[in-house]
């Protein structure tokens, strides 16, 4: 099972489809364009409208310990930016 390791050191499983921790994050604009396409078809195919949105979106996991978010920097990319709240 694939995994990714948060900078303080926690370890996520990946890939169960069960995380509570994972996102996806898609841009509205993305994802208007996706539903106007999709809205024009004659037949819906999950699996094609999952790859058409997919192509389209970022993973983003939330650490279950120090809510850091891991957010891809490009989709299907697998590098990630790390970003921890602020405070004050």
């Amino acid at each position: 099972m694939p995994k990714i390791a948060c900078k303080c050191g926690h370890i996520m499983n990946i890939g169960s489809l069960d995380e509570d921790f994972a996102y996806d994050l898609i841009s509205q604009n993305a994802l208007w364009d996706i539903i106007d396409t999709w809205s024009e078809k004659k037949e819906f195919i999950s699996e094609e409208f999952v790859d058409s949105f997919n192509n389209e979106s970022v993973e983003v996991y939330e650490c279950p310990c120090c809510q850091r978010l891991l957010v891809e920097e490009a989709p299907n990319s697998n590098r990630f930016s790390f970003y921890k709240k602020e405070t004050e």
